[in-house]
């Protein structure tokens, strides 16, 4: 027996007048890797972003193959129950995650974690969602991870954390033009480098005229859990956040934990896309070891019609 660590995304309506109530959430999207080993290598489909566009929402994630490089994947709906085909659309010789995806004077940008290269790159979508553009490289001396760019007033602030070979550092910056060559660091910058804070867990978003900041808890484990920030001050010379929720994945859902959370309002309803792991045993590729994977790695009600179908092609195989 082997024992696999697994990186899954959903996308929930949560019945909340708060950006999200678990126990009122209904799950209408789920993407995960596939249950066993010796079908397929995929292991991570993380760090999910919802996106509008022409009345559907898109959701942009990670996929990766294990030892290989992460590259982008896009589906969408229209109806919140339909799920189109998931395709590739952004792939590089290095790792692509985070893919973070914005609008800005009606051109929409992606702004992925592509810290293998050493650069901070800013794509541009020429063909939505299929085909994008390297538009600017931001940052070409460093590892920046886990960015996002929102406009406040007329100035763009980035929001990106530095990784260095011991630790993370939030760091912030601004300018009033977003293809600007020259990014200004914030005078309070970095706004953390504790290991709980440090480390974005999604973009900065808004809910109910607040702003708020996902962080990951990197303090235990990498993907351990989240804490919820509200931003109460953002201006070019002062920044204050205010932390209002930690452990917000709550253990009873996210047994083995997670690190990402994207919100958005669509139609009147809370859309939420988060990513979960999971730890799941995988047995010899023989019909009684494949009997056990499906037995042992039955977690989620929704998978029942899956269940039963594996069950069915192993009863018909002899």
């Amino acid at each position: 027996m082997k024992r696999f660590t697994l990186w899954n995304s959903y996308v929930a309506i949560t019945e909340s007048k708060e950006f999200v109530d678990w126990n009122k959430t209904k799950i209408i999207g789920s993407f995960k890797c596939p249950a066993f080993s010796y079908r397929s290598s995929t292991q991570i489909k993380a760090d999910p972003f919802l996106f509008e566009y022409n009345n559907a929402i898109y959701l942009f994630y990670e996929e990766k193959y294990k030892n290989g490089k992460g590259y982008i994947v896009c589906t969408w709906t229209s109806d919140l129950k339909n799920w189109s085909q998931p395709v590739v659309v952004l792939k590089e010789p290095f790792h692509l995650s985070f893919p973070y995806v914005f609008k800005i004077n009606d051109k929409i940008y992606m702004l992925p974690e592509s810290n293998e290269s050493n650069e901070l790159r800013l794509y541009e979508c020429v063909d939505f969602p299929y085909k994008w553009k390297l538009n600017k490289i931001i940052f070409d001396n460093g590892k920046y991870v886990d960015s996002s760019i929102i406009c406040k007033g007329d100035i763009y602030y980035l929001f990106t954390t530095h990784k260095t070979e011991n630790s993370f550092y939030h760091e912030l910056y601004y300018c009033n033009d977003l293809l600007s060559d020259k990014w200004i660091k914030h005078p309070q910058s970095p706004i953390s480098n504790n290991p709980k804070f440090a480390r974005n867990g999604g973009s900065v978003f808004s809910h109910n005229n607040n702003l708020f900041r996902p962080a990951q808890d990197c303090s235990v484990s990498y993907g351990n859990n989240l804490s919820i920030f509200n931003v109460t001050h953002l201006s070019i010379d002062k920044y204050e956040e205010t932390l209002v929720a930690t452990n917000f994945f709550p253990k009873y859902k996210f047994k083995h934990g997670g690190h990402h959370f994207s919100h958005i309002e669509y139609k009147g309803q809370n859309i939420i896309a988060f990513d979960k792991k999971s730890r799941e045993n995988f047995y010899e590729n023989n019909k009684e070891g494949k009997l056990k994977n499906l037995l042992d790695n039955f977690y989620y009600k929704e998978d029942i019609d899956s269940i039963v179908n594996e069950i069915a092609k192993l009863l018909n195989c002899g």
